[in-house]
Formats: structure tokens, C-alpha cells, sequence
């Protein structure tokens, strides 16, 4: 390479090498820029030896390189003459395919179309960054699944920034309830809890041996995913516990011990939960996220270093699969309340009791109690529970609503039942009109406790397609 070559390389770098360090800065990536040269820079150049051994700590002459054969490969790749016929290529060999553009990406626009700067249509990192935020973009192109097409759609672009937002948000949360740094008493009882001891995992109330317990599961499974280079499992794992787990579920709960606890042991046993959780969660997703975890990481008291260089979570931490199990029946009991207060369009606002029993407890609970108008809810293995419907509906108005909907539904049935007597239909309309009559007599036969006729005998000769 001649002396012009290098002065107009290096003329190039100097008016654009600038956007792209830019770019890589935005994104994320974590270098010292001050060291930053030209790598044809002639000083640079005569200050490092290219045959400098770092293991030997000296100069490695070619004659004391000790030289062995190897079996290899030689690999041939055809590129096609830009301007020639189809059918004329450019073959090169090498034995490191890996270092020629022997296969690139293609960005493909969503509605089909390739992406490129000629047609318009390609998506800039730093206009999406200036939207959604860098973290998001980053934690979007890491969920993708390795060989497979990315959707990079706006509308993952969205829900991802949701959840940075959502990260953010329970770190505030997190602070908001955690002692003063002046209260010294408060920190060391906060500090006094040791989750990775087994011995103090038995002592925890039921829902931090929940959460800690699957926080410890997700840290082992977290690493076996960055150590198989699985970063789209790392990613989905890590989301659906913080989302599902830690913000929808221990964060709600921990609100009941803040707001209506029995004492401050209550209070300092959730503030250490809190803690040692999101700090943790912090860890897990800075590779992806590295700018609101860092300046979350930051926020939490009693941080003496960065989060980039603080150890990363050890492996193989106790956990207690059967408060997983007893926490789960729990979720499911909640979730089953829930949706009999939506079907019942029971108001948000309005307090409903709950008569929470064991199976083996159940025919004792009915011979006590009269739960002839009630909602059964089954939740899991020796978990149910009672909702009186007097607590959530005006049984009268319930009463009148399902009479005029049967009513409807007999209307339906009658008018259905003569087309299906009529010769006109023709056996896919018969087959169509047999499977919505079907459908109507079980809901009538739900609703009104109407008994089901022999409905096939109302079409000779059709045999029975439903059971």
C-alpha cells in the first residue's frame, strides 16, 4: 500500500470514521475512547510488533515458531460479476471462510420488500434509539432466536420500551420503600438476611420464599443460556420473571406488608426481598440494558461500584420447590377469583368475602355453612374456595337476565329445529344447522337445567359427528 493510499484512507476516517464511533456509543458499547488510533497511523505502526507474543512476553522470531501439519479444508466461494451474463463468477479459495463475505445478512422490510438505502426503506438505529430509547432496541434484537428472521417491528420496538419503562418504575418502587441511609439500625437488620444460606430460606414468610426461591432457579438458568450463547432464552426468561413474578406479583404483594404490616419486621424482611431481587435483576439483564440498570444500579444505596464490574450472581443457590408449589396454588386461587368477579361484572372497588377451605375440609364447610348459592372455585391440589353470590350479584336481577337469555336461546332453537326439518337443506347446510343446534341445546340445558332430548333422531339416518 502506497504512501497516497493511506493518506486517502486515513482522510476518510477522519470525515466519517466519527459517525460510526458515534453510532457504537449510542448503542452501547463500552470501550475507552480515549486510545482510540488510526490503525495505519505511522507512530502506531512502529510502536507494536505485530509478532509480539503476549504469553511469552517477547518478539517470536519465524524461526522459533515450531510448525506442525494440520488437516484442513479448502473452501470455494462464488462471487457473481456485477455486469456479466448469470452464469459468470469470480471463485476465490481459502482455508478461513470465515474471513470473506462468504454469507451476509439481509434486512427484508415487513411488508417484503428488501431493505436498502437506495429504496428508502431501512430503519436507523439512532431515529429508533431517539423513540424508543437504546435499551429497547438492544433488548429487541437480543430476544431474536440465532438463524432465525427478526421481526423488527414498531410494535416490539414498543412493548419493549413498556418494559424498560416497567423496570424503571419498580426500581422507584424499590427506593421509595427502602430505609433512609442515615437509619444504620434499619440497614444492618436489612443486611442481617443471608438468601443464600438454606438455614435462613426456612425462616422466610411464604411469598419471599416464593420469589427468591425462583429467583434463584432463573439465575442457574440464566447462565447455562450466556454460556450456550442462547441470548434469546436468557432474554424471555428473565422478562417473564420480572414481569410475571417480581412486579406483578411480589411487588403487590410486598405493598400489603408496607401499607397494613404488623410490626417493622414485617417491613424490613420485604425491604430486604426487594433489594436482593431487583439487584439481581439488575445483573442479569445489564448485558442487554446497560443503561437504565446501570443508572438504577447506581440509585441503590450502599453501591461502591459500577454494575459493569460487580460480580455476577452465583449458581446454585437454595431454593424451596414446595413454596413454589403452595405460592402457585395461591396464584391460581387469585386468578380464579378474579375471573369470577369479571363474570360476574362484580365492581373493582367492591369487597367480596371468601371462604378459603382444603379438600379434606370441604364436607364439613358445606355441613356448617350453606353454600347452596355460592361460586365453587377449585385453585389446585387441596386448595378451593367459596364465593357467596349475594357478595357479588343481585341474585334477582342474575335471575331475570338468564331467564330472558334462555328465553332467547328456545326462540333460536325452535327456528333452527324447523329449518332443520325443512327437505331444501342439503347435507353440508344440515351438518352446519345439526352442530349449532347442538350447541344451543347444551347451553340451554346449563342455563335452565332442561334435560337434552335424543336431538339425532331428529334427522333420520344422520349418524353422530359429536359427542
Amino acid at each position: 500500500m502506497n504512501e497516497g493510499e493511506i493518506v486517502s484512507i486515513k482522510d476518510s476516517t477522519e470525515r466519517y470514521g466519527g459517525t460510526i464511533i458515534n453510532q457504537i456509543k449510542r448503542l452501547g458499547a463500552s470501550c475507552d475512547w480515549n486510545r482510540e488510533h488510526f490503525t495505519l497511523d505511522e507512530q502506531l505502526s512502529r510502536s507494536y510488533m505485530v509478532n509480539w507474543s503476549p504469553s511469552l512476553q517477547t518478539a517470536v522470531s519465524d524461526l522459533e515458531v515450531e510448525y506442525h501439519e494440520e488437516s484442513g479444508t479448502l473452501y470455494y466461494l462464488k462471487y457473481r460479476v456485477a455486469g456479466g451474463v448469470k452464469s459468470e463468477y469470480l471463485t476465490i479459495a481459502t482455508t478461513r471462510p470465515e474471513t470473506l463475505f462468504g454469507d451476509v445478512a439481509i434486512a427484508v422490510h415487513p411488508e417484503g420488500r428488501k431493505m436498502s438505502k437506495t429504496l428508502g426503506n431501512v430503519i436507523d438505529p439512532l431515529d429508533t434509539v431517539k423513540e424508543y430509547g437504546t435499551d429497547a432496541l438492544r433488548f429487541t434484537i437480543a430476544l431474536g432466536t440465532a438463524g432465525q428472521d427478526l421481526n423488527l417491528s414498531t410494535e416490539r420496538l414498543a412493548s419493549n420500551k413498556a418494559f424498560t419503562n416497567k423496570l424503571w418504575n419498580a426500581g422507584k418502587f424499590v427506593l421509595q420503600n427502602l430505609p433512609s441511609q442515615n437509619d444504620a439500625s434499619t440497614w444492618e437488620n436489612i443486611f442481617s438476611y443471608k438468601f443464600d444460606k438454606v438455614e435462613f430460606l426456612d425462616k422466610l414468610p411464604l411469598s419471599e420464599c416464593w420469589v427468591i426461591s425462583k429467583l434463584h432457579l432463573l439465575i442457574d438458568t440464566v447462565t447455562s443460556s450466556y454460556d450456550k450463547f442462547f441470548f434469546g432464552d436468557v432474554g424471555r426468561e428473565t422478562y417473564d420473571f420480572f414481569w410475571g413474578d417480581f412486579a406483578d406479583w411480589y411487588i403487590e404483594a410486598s405493598k400489603a406488608r408496607f401499607y397494613h404490616s404488623g410490626g417493622d419486621s414485617v417491613a424490613s424482611v420485604t425491604q430486604a426481598g426487594l433489594l436482593y431481587v431487583f439487584e439481581n435483576i439488575l445483573k442479569l439483564l445489564h448485558p442487554f440494558m446497560p443503561f437504565v440498570t446501570e443508572e438504577l444500579w447506581q440509585a441503590l444505596p450502599y453501591r461502591k461500584e459500577a454494575l459493569i464490574v460487580s460480580p455476577w450472581p452465583l449458581t446454585s443457590l437454595p431454593r424451596k420447590s414446595n413454596s413454589i408449589k403452595i405460592f402457585e396454588n395461591l396464584q391460581a386461587l387469585t386468578r380464579a377469583i378474579r375471573n369470577a368477579r369479571a363474570e360476574y361484572s362484580v365492581e373493582p372497588v367492591k369487597r367480596i368475602s371468601a371462604s378459603i377451605v382444603a379438600n379434606e375440609e370441604v364436607t364439613e364447610y358445606i355441613w356448617v355453612r350453606n353454600v347452596d348459592q355460592s361460586v365453587h372455585l377449585v385453585a389446585g391440589e387441596g386448595l378451593e374456595a367459596y364465593l357467596p353470590l349475594a357478595d357479588m350479584i343481585d341474585i334477582t336481577a342474575e335471575i331475570q337476565r338468564l331467564s330472558k337469555r334462555l328465553s332467547k336461546m328456545q326462540t333460536e332453537y325452535d327456528g333452527l329445529k324447523a329449518r332443520l326439518s325443512s327437505p331444501k337443506h342439503c347435507s353440508n347446510q344440515v351438518f352446519w344447522s345439526h352442530n349449532k343446534i347442538l350447541s344451543h341445546l347444551c347451553s340451554i340445558s346449563l342455563i335452565g337445567n332442561i334435560p337434552l332430548p335424543d336431538w339425532y333422531s331428529l334427522v333420520p339416518g344422520l349418524d353422530p359427528m359429536i359427542s
